[in-house]
C-alpha cells in the first residue's frame, strides 16, 4: 500500500531519480529493452543498493508503445562477493599486501616507467631467516604475527610509488622506482 501512487522520486535521491528517468526515456524513445547495473541510494534506509535493472517497452497490437515494464534485482550482496573475490585474487589474505600476481603487474609497469623516464629502480627480494624453526617452535599464530609485522614495517619504509608484496611463505618483494637517473639521461 505504501508504494501505490508514488513515483521514483519518493524513494530515491535526485541523482538516482535522474538516472532512472534517463533509462526510462531511452526505452520509450528507442522502443527497445535496456539493461543496466545501477547503484541507488534508498531514501528510507539511506543505504546504497546495487540493482541489475531491465526495462522493456510495452507495445499494443498496433505496435504503439503505451508504457514500459521495469524489473530490478538487488545484486548488492553479489557485488560485495565479487569485490572480495577480486581482493583475494590480487592480495595476500594474511598481510593485505599485493600477492605475486598483482606484484607482477605492478613490476611490469614500473619497469616500463623506469625505461621511459630513464631512471634506475631496484628489486629487493627479502627472505626471512630461520622462519620455519620459529613457526615450528611457537606455532603458526606467532609466525603469522611476525609476517604481518614485517609487512607493516616494509610498507612504512617505502614511498607510495614503490610496491611491497608477499611473494609466498616468508618471502617478500619490494620494487623501488625512480632512485636515480641513468647515466647520460637529461635532468629536468
Amino acid at each position: 500500500e505504501g508504494l501505490q501512487g508514488k513515483g521514483d522520486d519518493a524513494f530515491f535521491d535526485a541523482t538516482t531519480f535522474s538516472k532512472i528517468r534517463k533509462m526510462d526515456n531511452e526505452v520509450i524513445e528507442l522502443g527497445r529493452k535496456v539493461t543496466m547495473e545501477e547503484s541507488n541510494v534508498d531514501l528510507r534506509t539511506r543505504s546504497e543498493v546495487t540493482y541489475l535493472s531491465t526495462k522493456i517497452p510495452l507495445v499494443n497490437e498496433e505496435g504503439i508503445l503505451y508504457g514500459l515494464c521495469g524489473i530490478s534485482t538487488d545484486i548488492s550482496e553479489r557485488k560485495k562477493t565479487e569485490e572480495l573475490i577480486r581482493e583475494l585474487a590480487f592480495h595476500d589474505s594474511l598481510t593485505g599486501l599485493p600477492n605475486r600476481r598483482m606484484f607482477h603487474e605492478t613490476f611490469t609497469y614500473l619497469l616500463s616507467h623506469t625505461k621511459r623516464a630513464q631512471t634506475y629502480g631496484a628489486l629487493l627480494v627479502i627472505d626471512l631467516d630461520n622462519f620455519k624453526p620459529l613457526n615450528d617452535a611457537f606455532g603458526h599464530k606467532a609466525g603469522d604475527v611476525l609476517l604481518v609485522e614485517v609487512a607493516k614495517r616494509l610498507q612504512a619504509c617505502v614511498r607510495k610509488v614503490d610496491s611491497v608484496a608477499r611473494f609466498g611463505g616468508d618471502e617478500f618483494l619490494v620494487a623501488i622506482a625512480d632512485i636515480g637517473l641513468e647515466e647520460g639521461a637529461a635532468q629536468e
